[in-house]
């Protein structure tokens, strides 16, 4: 009897742990099943084939209704093929099944702000820094928002809210006094100002910041007592001369004004960096009053003090190109690709000459290099395949037109659709109907909007 129970017994927990299998068989079916959708869904996404990739994270979610991550990837591809009130709708319910995924929540507060929705933007944002008392980034965002908004009260809080985390800074300086500035309140904008000077007693750039606001609100006067009194204590500063030199343009004194530069370029403590937009200013006004001749002897002289200094070069050869000098131009700016060859505007500027003098080869050169420097730009691409066309290639711009097709991503999808478009005129143009219409069908796909 004892044997015969437990046979039953041993039956019965049999059939117990089978069921346990089973149940585990069903959800590690199921979990399999939505990782597998989910990775062929990414596929789709990563080939550019949006619309497939949309059925795709359906799938995805018609396994898992409760995905957060399926509901987000599938936000972004109502995005990409240009529907944003779907994917903001969706993108909603990623918000719902990830309550606590701020990333969501940052890409929502964005939707709204793009659809001038500012006080739910602001809720959002003011419920992300209440959650993460000592991350900044959140308090700049809700900083901006209330300003659009015109909530002069939160906007101060906020600046002081920024102060206690990370103390008093150039830029909570800056927005308090323009605040003020905007109230028509002097007094409490050079009570912050002196407040930044207090706690940083040994920069003199911000000891001239009295004296700018001055300048900026008209009084020359006060300003000018502020910058002798600055001159007597650091003679040779050339933040003090930046500021004289503001105030002798506001006094159209050139002579005074060219004596400030050359004290600002002869003060090699201050990173040129810091004096790039006084010398652009310097070469616009000389510009502007066409001494051209004065200009190229400004350059020199910066040439001179600073040798080695690419954005020197290019601001140069971007001053010749308007010149029409595209000659000196040209040695210029191929010194500055030399010294910086990781600063495309100089590439560009190269670009523009050989575009303006129809030296292909030139540019078909420097696209060849600059693509390799700077991949995620499609204009060098779109260069080697204009390149082509112009030197008569049709077949090998069109190989290369679809090497690009192929292996750029989907965040150069505009760019592939100008080019695939570029494709089908070839095809039309050859009586390939067929193929043309294929490949207008295409370019539509990458590029909705492209109407060409």
């Amino acid at each position: 009897m004892f044997v015969v129970e437990l046979a039953a017994q041993n039956s019965r927990d049999s059939l117990f742990m089978q069921q346990i299998a089973d149940e585990r068989l069903v959800d590690s079916t199921a979990e399999q099943r939505f990782d597998n959708a989910f990775y062929a869904a990414e596929a789709l996404k990563n080939r550019s084939e949006f619309a497939a990739a949309i059925e795709g994270y359906r799938r995805c979610l018609s396994i898992d209704s409760t995905n957060a991550a399926a509901w987000f990837e599938l936000s972004k591809m109502y995005s990409f093929v240009g529907n944003t009130d779907m994917s903001y709708r969706i993108l909603l319910k990623a918000v719902k099944y990830a309550p606590r995924n701020d990333y969501y929540k940052e890409i929502q507060a964005a939707y709204c702000v793009s659809n001038k929705e500012y006080g739910k933007a602001i809720r959002i944002f003011e419920r992300l820094s209440k959650a993460n008392k000592s991350k900044t980034s959140y308090l700049y965002s809700l900083l901006k928002l209330y300003e659009v908004v015109g909530n002069d009260k939160k906007y101060i809080a906020t600046i002081r809210k920024i102060e206690t985390l990370n103390g008093i800074s150039e830029e909570t300086t800056i927005a308090k006094v323009n605040y003020f500035n905007k109230k028509n309140q002097p007094k409490k904008a050079i009570a912050e100002i002196d407040a930044l000077i207090d706690k940083y007693p040994y920069n003199i750039d911000y000891k001239t910041f009295t004296a700018q606001y001055y300048l900026t609100i008209g009084d020359t006067a006060a300003a000018l007592v502020q910058l002798d009194r600055l001159k007597s204590k650091y003679p040779n500063s050339g933040y003090v001369y930046m500021t004289f030199l503001r105030y002798y343009n506001a006094k159209n004194d050139q002579e005074q004004a060219e004596r400030c530069m050359a004290k600002i370029i002869d003060d090699t403590n201050i990173d040129i960096s810091e004096k790039l937009d006084i010398f652009i200013a310097h070469i616009d006004l000389l510009e502007k009053n066409e001494q051209h001749d004065k200009a190229k002897r400004f350059f020199h002289t910066l040439i001179d003090v600073y040798p080695k200094e690419s954005s020197i070069y290019t601001l140069y050869g971007a001053y010749l190109i308007d010149l029409k000098d595209t000659v000196h131009a040209e040695d210029v700016l191929n010194t500055a690709v030399s010294l910086n060859p990781d600063d495309e505007s100089s590439w560009s500027l190269l670009a523009q000459i050989y575009i303006a003098n129809d030296s292909i080869d030139k540019l078909m050169k420097i696209a060849d290099e600059a693509e390799s420097l700077f991949p995620d730009n499609s204009t060098w691409a779109y260069y080697k395949v204009m390149g082509l066309i112009q030197q008569g290639k049709q077949a090998e711009a069109i190989a290369l037109i679809d090497f690009y097709v192929d292996n750029l991503d989907s965040k150069q999808n505009g760019f592939k659709s100008l080019i695939v478009a570029i494709k089908g005129d070839f095809m039309l143009q050859d009586s390939l109907y067929t193929e043309a219409f294929a490949c207008y069908e295409r370019a539509i796909e990458y590029n909705p909007n492209n109407v060409i």
